[in-house]
This record gives C-alpha cells, structure tokens and sequence, in this order.
C-alpha cells in the first residue's frame, strides 16, 4: 500500500471521530456554578443528624481535620 491508499482510508475514520467529539460536547452538561472545588473553605451550614445531633459548618471547622459530608436521598 502506498501512502495515499493509507490516507484515504483514515480520512473516514477521523470524520467519524469529529461528529462523535461534537455530539460529545453538545450532549455536555453546561456549568451551572455550583459547587466547589478542592481545598474551597466550606460555606455556612447547620443541620440536624439522624440522631438529632446538631452540627455546622463552624463546629466541624474548629475540629481542625478534613470532614467529608455524604448527602444522599432515596425515593
């Protein structure tokens, strides 16, 4: 094989891939700017556990060590 039989059996397969990467990028969820981003301060919160512990944002901030908060729901 020559290199123009080479090329003309790519050029189908890169077109292929240009329509997938922009039915990727159409399909994306746009950025609603919310959340966060590692190592952002906590904003303010309180909230009642299941125990019916009270905690908030400031009493896990004067623990002094990382705290991880799982929200979840079911239907």
């Amino acid at each position: 094989m020559n290199v123009s039989t080479n090329r003309i059996r790519i050029v189908p397969w890169l077109a292929v891939l240009a329509v997938a990467a922009s039915i990727a990028l159409a399909c994306a969820p746009a950025s609603s700017g919310v959340g966060s981003d590692v190592g952002d301060a906590v904003p303010p919160f309180a909230m009642q556990l299941a125990d019916g512990a009270q905690v908030s944002s400031e009493t896990l901030d004067a623990a002094d060590r990382p705290a991880h908060l799982f929200f979840f729901a079911t239907w």
